[in-house]
């Protein structure tokens, strides 16, 4: 059977950098053709696992890197042309307004000496993805703002954590607090993980049985409601996911996920009033792991793009009249023009948060949207780095910069390929880089997996891909330029090939039972039904043979889903707590099993988890520093079985959850290119045992 990496998108990325993210404890089997797995294969893929020895595996066909030619240019010759010049002035303007945002946000905490959400939280935004796209961004400005959301009034790291003391505003404080924690501790440093976690943590009391996180403080511009609150909430959970590998929190992240669906179909009937429902519900699908060819994103990212004006710029308000309809007609509404209906003073607010928001979708300064609305931002600029004069002039300079930093050193326009495509055969696309700066692209370089597959020394190149050479699965894809002054500005995008089709599978026991969820990535036209087995396992958590304890069956549908089991068996008897193995299959419209993943859990409370079992978390990397993501991670118990399977996500990081403090284990590490390694380790109850490791090419 083929192997398969599953490991999910996240997309906190900017500038349509994606970062990649894996489900937690799952072993994977794969059946192709269409064809229903057998009761006698399941034996023999148990059996064989079973009978997995402790040593490392058979080393596979070595793969040979593309290794590029040396790009250095003779001294006085010109850098590498590109057709079009890139975008210094978006930079410049960027600059200017992380520095009116820094100035700003520093007057007022020095004044005030308490925690602002709508001034340190946003701010620090903004500054951690300035800081990602290698804008000059000052670490003690930074620092002295971050502490003020810290150790000021109201911070995290006080008595009474994180928030306001009004209750009314409380929940929002935290809810936009965190947002930053989750941003900066994506591109910055590890310096809040703890705080990002423990928030996130609270913010998840509050999240409702429909997955909604409703706020009481609305305070337009900068809090709008339930839709920006469920959304930035997703983006704490994801990121937490990210730091600690726990899948729990991928149930949280999926369950907001059903709530937005909701909302985004209720637009047929109730339109929103507001463009910035439309970019939370984005950036909280994008967080869930929606990827861009996914039916709902798809007609999202046309909405926004039909609602900008004849200017370039977007309006915070929509006009009176205008049609938000999901499955409804919208190029009637390319050509509005929002000054004729009264545009709000908020469009520079409007403006940033839209282009930032496609961007993240994966639009460059190459698509003409993008290039009109930051000419307007750029245009519309004050002298003082700001855009307006209003009371909440640093939240609308923070997003009018968000849609500016977003332009990192080089842009990268990639044409034929997008986060969440299923690809085959040999699958062309093709790569324009142009810097920002000055000077020109030197090179620009592909890696498949991590592992050098082709380059340039050029500013635009075309590639076919030959996706026979991978194992089927999901496969990242780093587009890397560099300039001639060394600079590398890189995008990472996320496909999948062969019958890959259920993705970001978690467990987290709620409401006295087990929830299993998942994103269904099936095509809508292609249908389908979802089938969870609860399976028995013995004293060494080895799959018990037999019949299912359980079966429940779904229809499915694009997008999250997910199942509760309340611990009985099928004839209603309830079962003894302890550990499960959950099968979940992916059937086509035949019937025939296409892809089944085995996820190991524990039907029983989160303390109990907590204080009778122990974990093993660990973090990948190379020997440069960079993360190793999707990469294969076993658990091997004495007698050398293989006893849960796990990916690295998008930090490098990952789990074991709920391992037998009593037992020795060993950790294997696999990954296509690289050397295969080991190393002994136990984790007594109620502790978290550390399992680093570095990855060495063959």
């Amino acid at each position: 059977m083929g192997k398969m990496n599953r490991q999910s998108w996240l997309t906190l990325g900017m500038g349509g950098v994606a970062v990649a993210m894996v489900a937690g404890s799952v072993a994977l089997s794969l059946t192709g053709g269409g064809d229903e797995a057998t009761a006698s294969e399941v034996e023999d893929d148990d059996k064989a696992a079973e009978e997995s020895s402790s040593e490392l595996k058979p080393a596979r066909a070595k793969v040979t890197p593309f290794k590029l030619e040396e790009c250095a240019m003779p001294v006085g010759s010109r850098p590498v042309a590109t057709k079009e010049k890139g975008n210094p002035l978006a930079r410049a303007s960027a600059q200017k307004g992380l520095d009116f945002l820094t100035k700003e946000a520093l007057a007022w905490q020095t004044q005030h000496n308490c925690y602002g959400c709508h001034v340190q939280a946003v701010t620090v935004e903004a500054l951690a993805v300035g800081y990602h796209h290698q804008y000059d961004v000052g670490k003690k400005d930074l620092a002295t703002i971050l502490d003020g959301m810290l150790t000021l009034n109201g911070g995290a790291r006080t008595p009474q954590g994180l928030g306001h003391s009004s209750p009314s505003i409380a929940t929002a404080a935290k809810v936009l607090g965190s947002a930053a924690f989750a941003r900066y501790d994506r591109w910055v440093d590890a310096e809040v993980h703890k705080d990002l976690l423990k928030t996130a943590s609270e913010i998840l009391e509050y999240q409702r049985p429909d997955g909604s996180i409703v706020v009481e403080w609305n305070s337009a511009p900068v809090a709008t409601g339930t839709t920006q609150s469920t959304a930035q909430a997703m983006i704490v959970f994801k990121q937490a996911y990210e730091r600690s590998a726990d899948d729990q929190w991928l149930t949280a992240v999926q369950r907001a996920e059903d709530y937005l669906h909701g909302v985004i179909s209720s637009w047929n009937k109730t339109p929103p009033q507001d463009i910035q429902e439309i970019n939370y519900a984005v950036m909280g699908l994008l967080a869930a792991g929606v990827g861009n060819t996914e039916d709902i994103m798809v007609k999202l990212q046309r909405r926004l793009l039909n609602l900008q004006s004849k200017d370039g710029s977007w309006g915070e308000k929509l006009a009176e009249g205008e049609t938000l309809q999901v499955d409804g007609q919208m190029d009637a509404l390319r050509n509005v023009n929002i000054e004729a209906v009264g545009r709000s003073v908020t469009a520079p607010f409007a403006t940033g948060q839209t282009i930032y928001t496609l961007r993240m979708l994966g639009m460059t300064d190459g698509d003409e949207a993008i290039a009109r609305g930051t000419k307007w931002l750029i245009d519309h600029q004050q002298p003082t780095g700001g855009w307006s004069v209003a009371g909440f002039g640093k939240a609308e300079a923070m997003w009018a910069v968000l849609g500016l930093v977003s332009t990192d050193v080089m842009t990268l326009a990639v044409e034929d390929l997008k986060n969440g495509q299923h690809v085959e055969g040999k699958h062309a696309f093709k790569v324009d880089a142009r810097d920002n700066k000055s000077g020109g692209v030197l090179k620009i370089e592909i890696a498949v997996d991590d592992i050098p597959a082709f380059g340039a020394c050029a500013s635009q190149l075309s590639w076919a891909w030959d996706t026979s050479t991978v194992d089927q699965g999901k496969h990242l894809i780093t587009i890397a330029a560099t300039n001639v002054r060394g600079e590398v500005s890189k995008r990472i995008f996320e496909v999948y090939t062969g019958d890959v089709y259920l993705t970001q599978l978690g467990t987290r026991f709620d409401n006295n039972g087990t929830v299993v969820s998942l994103r269904n990535i099936a095509p809508s036209a292609m249908p389908n039904t979802v089938e969870m087995e609860i399976l028995g396992t013995d004293d060494k958590g080895a799959v018990q043979k037999g019949a299912p304890l359980r079966t429940i069956k779904q229809d499915g549908s694009q997008g999250s889903m997910s199942f509760f089991w309340d611990g009985k068996d099928g004839g209603g008897k309830d079962l003894a707590r302890g550990r499960y193995v959950a099968r979940v299959t992916f059937r086509d419209q035949k019937g025939g099993a296409r892809q089944t993943e085995d996820l190991v859990f524990v039907h029983d409370t989160a303390e109990t988890q907590q204080n009778e079992f122990g974990q093993i978390q660990g973090s990948l990397n190379f020997a440069d520093g960079d993360v190793a993501a999707n990469s294969e991670v076993e658990l091997l118990d004495e007698e050398g079985n293989v006893v849960q399977r796990v990916w690295s996500n998008g930090m490098g990081n990952y789990r074991f959850r709920n391992v037998d403090g009593e037992r020795k284990y060993k950790v294997r590490l696999n990954k296509k290119g690289f050397k295969p390694a080991e190393m002994p380790i136990s984790a007594p109850k109620a502790a978290e045992a550390k399992g680093d490791m570095m990855l060495e090419a063959e």
